[in-house]
């Protein structure tokens, strides 16, 4: 190979790569969904803000707030997607261990919303 076209050939990667990542980092950046910690989950639970939640994959889980939970103080201005808010999409996610564990720790809150498991694909929509 000649020069030229090696130097082409790394330049062209170079910007692959450069295009990629920043694809990455804005999808990453725009989504609506809060990450949030299971203490902070269990909190919401006690304070009966939890409408549903789902249980994707075994491994994490998806929020869904009540609408008596967003009209609170503390969530205002959390969610900048107002669609998210009135498409029943997830609205808070943590990420968990073991699904068997996380069943154990919500069943002693006595909790009193759906409950749904799911699996999805690697690129799922949702």
């Amino acid at each position: 190979m000649s020069d030229e076209i090696k130097r082409y050939s790394q330049s062209g990667m170079y910007w692959l790569i450069v295009t990629l990542s920043t694809i990455i980092f804005v999808a990453s950046c725009t989504s609506s969904v809060r990450e949030i910690s299971q203490k902070r989950f269990m909190e919401m639970v006690k304070d009966q803000e939890v409408e549903r939640i789902t249980i994707v994959n075994g491994q994490q889980v998806d929020v869904i707030l009540t609408p008596g939970a967003l009209a609170k103080a503390k969530y205002q201005g959390l969610f900048v997607d107002k669609k998210q808010l009135e498409n029943g999409e997830p609205h808070c996610r943590l990420l968990i261990i073991s699904e068997q564990a996380f069943m154990d720790d919500l069943a002693k809150m006595n909790p009193t919303f759906l409950i749904t498991p799911e699996e999805r694909g690697l690129f799922s929509s949702k």
